[in-house]
Order: structure tokens, then C-alpha cells, then sequence
């Protein structure tokens, strides 16, 4: 008996493979009693880690992985537990080990599972709550990852509850009645990124901002249960729709996700297609890919970043991870001052001016068709207009510049019209990511003719009254001498 159980001990665990027993032995009795209690068993599970030693493990502890505990049994008439106090269940024990398939979970023939099986869901601390009353064999199977992104599984393994434990020279010599295992995982990280597209539908605010988020989907032990990408707009644009999603190239139905705000997550059938890429045999890793837009409220000025969050089974990543850099709309202002010629302190209301974006070589071939602004100056001649500069990916450098034609489209009153265009650029460097560029008017002034104005008319007056006094005279004169 002392040797047929230090013998199950050792190839228990050496098929074992990734899970390690911490024992806390009692006393060993005289002659090595066949276990005459119950015991328990608790799982501790920890992130695989090379440093990690036996009943010690190093890595971080994983919360809420779920096993399933189910005892083994001998067939025959039905299933029947395996008796721990016998020869016979012994050689049943070492017999069952030896043909287990630890990766699959499969009992060899003649073998057999015995009622339902136990589930237990570790905490935060990794640790199961130990399960009580336990006395046969047990097959430990890691049936969920929970909301941990796991690259490997634990193994399947089988498990005595007691335990024997090893003695003097080898031999097992006591009783282990609360067993700790310590199955492992390996977890994967993942490195979704997010892109911005050239264009907007408009440089001014309100323009609508294309963007991009492809979300990898690793091949996983188990089928994932949530997937959700989570758009997050800096301040000053806000998320307007999602335009588009696809699996690996392949659009999804209207069915296959739901939208809730700046969220999109996949429904049961949308996982499904996704499981039946990524799990099983043969499978490979996916990408999703999703398209999105937001609108540009033109409240801030400068680089109005753009980043995702991808959740894989409860497992959050930004597309910012580890220290990427967003990608990134950039915003400036042009503030125009209309003033007198010669004097910037002078300032003019009421001057029309038009924007166009510099698409040719010079403003003069670019100012055609419909202006993307207008404005008029304002008491004390200015006016302002927000403007894009670029959309730009997180790698990018800048500084960025955008160059606009500026042109005068009504004077205010009494001032010349200047319609030449300016060519005007914007630069995200510029101080307040503004710009300011001064537009002088000439005032019309009318020059003095000779001999006009109330001075030119009462002399004009003066010698025509003076002519008619004349010419009265002469003639009372003429007639005078007639009637001489």
C-alpha cells in the first residue's frame, strides 16, 4: 500500500505538468492508515511565471476564471466512485492517470464521471473557495477565462482528495486532506490602433471626422463571450456614428451589434461568427474593424486627439497601449483686422470678407466656386474664423499648416474695395494656434474744386445782383433823356 501510493503521488504529479501541490501533511500514523475523512480542495490561479515555485506562484492572481470539479468513477454497473480505502481503487487511480488525456480532459476506457460537476470561480486573490467533503478522485477542466484575455489554458488534470504525501526516502507516509492546486495561465496582450482619415466634410466647425479602429482578436482556448470597441473623443469633437463594421474584411448584419452612445458590441450572433474564426480546430486570428465619425465643435483650438478602447472578455486595451500616440484633427484661427490705411488703432465695422481653401497654385487660380467661410468685421474691425489645419496620425511630427485665401468681398462705407486675394497660412506652432493678419482700406475723399461751396456761390450771387443794379441804371437813364 506504501508503495502503490508514493507511486500514484509521483506519476500524479509528474502528468500533471503546469499544476504544483502545496501540502499541509499530518502527522504520518502508524503503518499508513488508508484515509479514513474527507477533505477539500482550493485552486489558485496565477498568471504563468517563470519565478514561480511550488505552492508559491509569482504571477498576478486572475479573478473570476471558473473551473468544473467532477469526480471519477469506474463503469460498469453505471458509474461508480472510486473507493480510496482499497488496493483496487488505488490501481483504479494509477490506471486513470496514466491513460488521461491532459489536454483534452478525456478519461481513458473504462473510466467515467460520476453525477454533475462542481463549479468554482476564483476571487480577486486568484483563490477558489475551497470545496469541502471531497474523498476519490477528480478531474479539474478550466471551462471559462472570465474577464481575462488568455493566450493558454490550464491544462486538465486529475486530482486526489487526500493526497498522499511523500515521505522518508519516497514513500508516501501521511495524508494531505486539504489540497491546494495551482493550475496556470498565459495571457495574451493585444495592440488595437486607431487612424484618421485625410479629409473632413468641411474645414470650419461642424465638420464630420472620419475615423478608423482595427481591433485584433486573438485565437483563444475559449469562445469569447464579450467584445465591445468604445470610441473616446477628446474636448472639443464628439462622437457623431459608426459608420461601419467588419470581420475580417466581411461587413456584420445590423444583427450581428448593438450601439449604446460611443459603444459598439457584438451580439450573440456576431460572436459567434467571430468563435467560429477564432476557437476550434483550425482557427486563426481575426480582425475587426470598425469606422466611426465625430463632429468638430470648434470650441478648442490646437490637436483634438482621438483614441478606442477594445474589450475582449472583459478585458479592456486602449489604442493609446502601452505609449502609443493618438491620432489627432488639427484646429486653428484666423482673426482678421480691417482698419484705416496707415493707422492699425483704427478699426472698421461692417467690411465682408470670404475664405477659400489654397487648391491651386496661387489664391488668384484657388478663388472659385463657393467659399468654405464668410464673415464681416465686427465693432472694431475684427473677425475671427476657426479653420482646420490637418488630420494627422499619432506618429506624425509637426508642426502643421494649412494655407487659405483670404478676400475682401464688400468695403465698409466710404472705403475702397481691395478684392486681391491674400494667401493667409495657418500653423499649429502659431501662438495660440492663431493667426492674425491686418487688411488696410483707403478711405474715399472727394477733392476741392475751385469756386465752390457757399464762398464760390454768394460771390457768384454778389456780381449778378451787381449786374442787374447795372443794367437797372442804364436803363432809367435812356429814359429820362427820352423824355427830355
Amino acid at each position: 500500500m506504501r508503495r502503490l501510493a508514493a507511486g500514484v503521488s509521483a506519476v500524479a504529479l509528474a502528468l500533471m505538468g503546469t499544476v504544483s501541490f502545496a501540502s499541509s501533511a499530518s502527522a504520518a500514523p502508524a503503518g499508513f492508515p488508508v484515509p479514513d475523512q474527507t477533505g477539500s480542495l482550493t485552486l489558485h490561479k496565477h498568471v504563468r511565471d517563470a519565478s514561480s515555485t511550488d505552492g508559491n506562484p509569482a504571477g498576478a492572481p486572475l479573478a473570476g476564471v471558473v473551473f468544473a470539479v467532477q469526480q471519477v468513477g469506474v463503469t460498469g454497473a453505471g458509474c461508480t466512485a472510486i473507493d480510496l480505502t482499497t488496493p483496487a481503487g488505488w490501481a483504479s487511480v494509477q490506471t486513470a492517470i496514466a491513460g488521461f488525456n491532459d489536454t483534452t480532459g478525456a478519461l481513458p476506457t473504462g473510466f467515467c464521471l460520476v453525477g454533475s460537476p462542481t463549479s468554482v470561480t476564483t476571487l480577486a486573490s486568484g483563490q477558489t473557495p475551497a470545496l469541502s467533503g471531497l474523498r476519490g478522485l477528480y478531474r479539474v477542466m478550466e471551462t471559462s477565462a472570465g474577464p481575462n484575455l488568455v493566450d493558454e489554458a490550464a491544462a486538465p488534470f486529475l486530482v486526489t482528495v487526500p493526497m498522499p504525501v511523500a515521505g522518508t526516502g519516497g514513500n508516501a507516509d501521511s495524508w494531505d486532506y486539504s489540497v491546494d492546486a495551482y493550475p496556470k495561465n498565459t495571457l495574451t496582450t493585444i495592440t488595437p490602433t486607431k487612424t484618421v482619415g485625410a479629409t473632413n466634410t468641411s474645414v470650419v466647425p461642424g465638420a464630420v471626422v472620419p475615423w478608423t479602429v482595427t481591433a485584433p482578436v486573438p485565437v483563444a482556448p475559449f469562445a469569447y463571450s464579450n467584445i465591445a470597441i468604445a470610441d473616446v473623443p477628446a474636448t472639443g469633437h464628439t462622437f457623431t456614428a459608426f459608420t461601419s463594421i467588419a470581420l475580417n474584411g466581411t461587413a456584420l448584419e445590423t444583427a450581428d451589434y448593438t450601439v449604446s452612445g460611443s459603444t459598439i458590441s457584438l451580439t450573440g450572433p456576431g460572436l459567434t461568427k467571430v468563435n467560429a474564426v477564432v476557437t476550434g480546430a483550425g482557427a486563426t486570428a481575426a480582425t475587426i474593424t470598425v469606422n466611426l465619425t465625430t463632429t468638430v465643435t470648434g470650441t478648442v483650438l490646437g490637436e483634438l486627439t482621438n483614441s478606442a478602447n477594445v474589450t475582449l472578455n472583459g478585458t479592456t486595451t486602449s489604442t493609446t497601449s502601452p505609449t502609443a500616440a493618438p491620432p489627432k484633427t488639427v484646429w486653428g484661427k484666423l482673426s482678421v483686422l480691417k482698419h484705416v490705411a496707415g493707422s492699425t488703432t483704427t478699426g472698421l465695422d461692417g467690411a465682408e470678407f470670404a475664405v477659400y481653401a489654397k487648391t491651386g497654385a496661387t489664391c488668384d487660380a484657388s478663388v472659385t466656386g463657393t467659399p468654405v467661410a464668410t464673415g464681416t468685421t465686427a465693432v472694431g474691425g475684427v473677425w475671427e474664423q476657426v479653420l482646420w489645419i490637418a488630420n494627422a496620425q499619432g506618429d506624425a511630427a509637426g508642426p502643421f499648416t494649412a494655407a487659405y485665401c483670404l478676400v475682401e468681398t464688400a468695403a465698409p462705407a466710404g472705403y475702397v474695395l481691395d478684392p486681391a486675394p491674400r494667401e493667409i497660412t495657418l500653423s499649429s506652432a502659431a501662438a495660440g494656434v492663431t493667426t492674425s493678419y491686418q487688411f488696410p482700406n483707403t478711405q474715399v475723399i472727394a477733392p476741392a474744386l475751385p469756386l465752390t461751396g457757399a464762398e464760390g456761390t454768394a460771390l457768384f450771387t454778389m456780381a449778378g445782383l451787381a449786374l442787374v443794379a447795372i443794367a437797372g441804371g442804364g436803363f432809367l437813364i435812356r429814359r429820362a433823356r427820352a423824355n427830355h
